[in-house]
């Protein structure tokens, strides 16, 4: 299937963009670029500004960098859905879930993080002087560097549960 012109690898004109887009020369044009850079619906944008045609909006995102902005905002979209959940009849639990994970794993840049830590606690105990292990047989109590190899793990007051 053949790319439509505003995807194709070329380098663009800037100027010549600046000159003959109809979203650059738009008198909202600030407002536009937010509303697709906060992933609003290209046809609403089309019909609250007056534009012709949506496939104006995606060629001068393209052309301006927009797409790529958009997508490390890809946030915005995981949460406009979290806090329409009780307004939106389709959306199961499911979904609020795997959405809520989703939103959890993505950085400042967009990026989906995959967070995985492993930890071998044998070897771990066996670094433990016979003094440190016969007071976590006694008490509980791990020594502090132990929670530091581990990862504290907190409660919902922000205290480690290991202290």
């Amino acid at each position: 299937m053949k790319k439509p012109k505003y995807q194709t690898e070329t380098p663009v004109d800037l100027v010549r963009h600046q000159r003959m887009c109809g979203i650059c020369r738009h008198e909202d044009r600030a407002e536009i670029d937010q509303d697709f850079l906060h992933w609003k619906n290209p046809t609403l944008i089309c019909r609250e500004r007056g534009i012709a045609d949506r496939s104006t909006i995606y060629r001068h995102a393209h052309a301006t960098g927009l797409f790529e902005r958009r997508r490390r905002n890809v946030r915005v979209v995981l949460e406009k859905l979290l806090e329409r959940v009780s307004e939106v009849v389709e959306i199961n639990g499911s979904v609020i879930v795997q959405a809520a994970t989703a939103l959890a794993r993505i950085n400042g840049a967009g990026q989906l993080i995959e967070r995985r830590e492993t930890v071998n606690l044998n070897e771990l105990f066996d670094r433990m002087t016979q003094d440190e292990l016969e007071a976590y047989a006694k008490d509980g109590v791990l020594p502090a560097w132990f929670t530091g190899a581990v990862g504290a793990t907190q409660t919902r007051d922000g205290e480690d549960v290991n202290d």
